[in-house]
């Protein structure tokens, strides 16, 4: 047996045997595993709910979790969920889940929430979550993960979820922070933060952080190996430099919060067909968000929101190339850029009736008043693109969770979003969610979703490809079972088997006559599987889980695996207290089956694992920890996107992370 795969048997076992030990303990000294089931959420259904009751599989990851596994950016995060998988092609991080993840599609199938927030943009639908994010790990209190279809609420891009994103609060942070970074790879990174509640209720926060990273002295790629591109090696072609702000302000029924990140990074792979070995082809995003909350409880039984929103995204790309096909070969550079402008405003009411019904109903409405994408060549100036244009979206929706028995909830709810550009589409959802016993639930789950074609899917145009404003909306669904069972008061063990299809999937395709790249609704897609998770608490501390995810998402047209898929993923995580209350142990295992490429060929399975070290409380307001990844060193790799020449592209090896954190306490407000 390869000695990977081994030393994940290990950690397994390691695991199991954790577990056992977690379900003979007594209460925890924080939350047990059924008070975790019993936290209330928001983002599964517009109001708080247990998560045991809401119509989704859902994980909630906490800010403790973060700390004690040494994750670094949301996508860590996300790549120890079970059904997550993350890619990077060295310029962008692409988020997979449940078998789907079509390569350089910049995660438009899946919504992202910041405290209820849209931070998809409106150009290409996309949102970053890695160290691209505009939302710094260290300011996030938790996590929400809601699996499945939800468009039936959110519209847009909820097509396989959503993650909400909830931030920390003043209360949260009680004074001044601040924190430093120093990785591998030049890699380091400062933090600022502010935060204090009065006793009058005025609560703000605001944090600024900055990292700057040197990254790869030299990166090989063998595609590139002739005397004409350096060997195949990009030198010092692989920095990075990322800003954020954030800020939020809290007082009675009323909330403001925004957000702003920066972030430019050269990219190392001759991608798009790019010269080679150079630091002058690189991108920059830039994400603005402001959002104004008022939320009042009327009576009771019914309560008020109302939000405001307003949002702004930047994109600008330099690609710099060579035309050699002349008597006197020259480099010209190409500039893409992008213009989002939106504003937006959400009204949303609340009411319980009945005794055995909580009713929700609303209305949204977007007006995306800058969509503007532009191309050009630099000496000389030639313009390959200059599109300008704006849209509006309004939307419905409604909800009702009826609690038929008291084991026994119906929750089902319905949305109709109306675009400009192509008409109407309505998506449903329903659940029954039973409480077969006290320590055994059921979902039975069934939804529909949609992603609107975007911006630049339908009107990007110029060099090799061609724009289509005909595309329709692709479209999901899904059925699903969730089984959750505990044992004890510290074991759990939760199962989500899954069947889906998608109709007017939106691929790339080569047109017939004009030999052009373009946009179409070509394809479907079905998909099954299954996912196993195996969480353990126990009163010292000790916290352990695992998870296996079986799944097979196939093209039905070609009755072959999607690209970039995997068919088995395992992951296992074992936080240890060495020192109770103050020093944790924190270790990951996760692998990884061979993934199919676009090319037809294949990028190897592999397995990897971490260790972080966390101390709280060790030293007088001092935080330290120390991160290990990519333990063994395994070489690895990521499929390649269509704009590269690489089948697949190679993955950091070992790394190293060292923070320390100084928090300076503030006395009690009495605003």
């Amino acid at each position: 047996m390869p000695r990977a795969r081994l030393s994940l048997i290990i950690s397994i076992a390691m695991l199991a045997g954790a577990a056992s030990y977690a379900a003979e303990k007594g209460d925890l000294t924080d939350l047990s595993l059924q008070d975790l089931m019993n936290v209330e959420i928001f983002s599964a259904s517009k109001f708080l709910q247990k998560a045991s009751e809401a119509p989704s599989s859902i994980t909630i990851i906490t800010a403790e979790e973060i700390q004690r596994y040494g994750y670094r950016n949301i996508n860590d995060v996300l790549r120890a969920l079970p059904g997550f998988y993350v890619t990077n092609d060295r310029n962008y991080s692409y988020i997979g889940e449940r078998g789907f993840s079509r390569p350089g599609d910049y995660n438009i199938r899946l919504l992202i929430l910041v405290d209820g927030h849209r931070l998809n943009d409106n150009v290409f639908d996309s949102v970053l979550a890695g160290d691209e994010s505009p939302i710094d790990i260290d300011i996030i209190s938790r996590i929400e993960v809601i699996r499945g279809p939800s468009s039936s609420l959110y519209g847009n891009s909820a097509f396989f979820g959503i993650i909400n994103i909830v931030t920390k609060t003043g209360r949260d942070i009680r004074g001044g922070q601040a924190s430093a970074e120093i990785m591998s790879n030049g890699r380091y990174k400062g933090r600022s933060t502010v935060g204090q509640k009065f006793e009058s209720g005025l609560e703000y926060l605001f944090s600024g952080s900055v990292l700057d990273s040197r990254g790869h002295d030299t990166l090989y790629f063998p595609e590139y190996d002739s005397p004409g591109t350096n060997f195949g090696i990009a030198q010092k072609a692989d920095a990075e430099r990322n800003r954020t702000l954030y800020a939020s302000l809290r007082f009675k029924d009323l909330s403001i919060h925004a957000g702003y990140g920066s972030r430019k990074k050269i990219i190392p792979t001759g991608a798009f067909e790019t010269v080679f070995n150079t630091d002058r082809t690189f991108t920059i995003d830039e994400r603005t968000f402001a959002d104004l909350q008022y939320d009042k409880q009327i009576a009771a039984s019914l309560g008020l929101t109302v939000r405001f929103t307003f949002d702004r995204y930047r994109y600008n790309g330099d690609y710099l190339y060579s035309n050699s096909d002349t008597d006197t070969p020259y480099s010209f550079l190409n500039r893409d850029y992008a213009r989002g402008d939106s504003w937006g405003t959400e009204v949303q009411l609340t009411k319980r009736f009945l005794a055995r019904h909580r009713f929700t109903a609303g209305l949204e409405y977007r007006n995306n008043f800058n969509q503007d994408q532009f191309n050009h060549d630099e000496a000389p100036y030639f313009s390959h693109l200059a599109d300008t244009r704006g849209s509006a979206l309004w939307a419905f929706y409604a909800q009702d969770e009826y609690k038929i028995t008291k084991d026994l909830i119906l929750n089902a709810g319905l949305r109709h979003d109306y675009y400009d550009s192509f008409g109407g589409t309505t998506n449903p959802r329903i659940g029954l969610i039973y409480g077969y016993s006290k320590r055994t639930n059921l979902k039975f789950l069934y939804g529909q979703a949609f992603r609107a074609p975007s911006t630049y899917e339908q009107y990007y145009r110029g060099g090799t490809s061609f724009d289509n404003p005909s595309l329709k909306p692709e479209s999901i669904r899904t059925y699903e079972v969730v089984v959750e069972r505990r044992f004890g008061e510290n074991l759990r063990i939760g199962a989500s088997f899954y069947d889906y299809g998608i109709k007017n999937l939106i691929s790339q395709e080569l047109a017939p006559i004009t030999l052009l790249m373009v946009y179409q609704n070509a394809s479907k897609v079905n998909a099954k599987g299954m996912e196993l998770q195996i969480s353990g608490r126990a009163s010292s501390g000790l916290q352990t889980q695992f998870s296996y995810t079986l799944q097979q998402a196939k093209d039905t047209g070609t009755n072959s695996m999607l690209s970039g898929s995997p068919k088995h993923m395992a992951k296992a995580g074992l936080s240890i207290p060495c020192i109770r209350g103050k020093l944790f142990a924190g270790l990951e295992a996760f692998y990884m089956s061979s993934r199919r490429t676009i090319a037809d060929n294949a990028v190897g399975g592999y397995t990897i694992a971490n260790l972080t070290l966390f101390s709280q409380k060790l030293f007088r307001n001092f935080e330290l920890s120390g991160g290990l990844y990519n333990i063994f060193g395994k070489r690895y790799a990521d499929p390649g996107s269509e704009e590269h020449r690489q089948n697949g592209i190679d993955q950091d090896g070992r790394t190293f992370r060292l923070r320390a954190l100084y928090h300076i306490p503030f006395s009690e407000g009495r605003r």
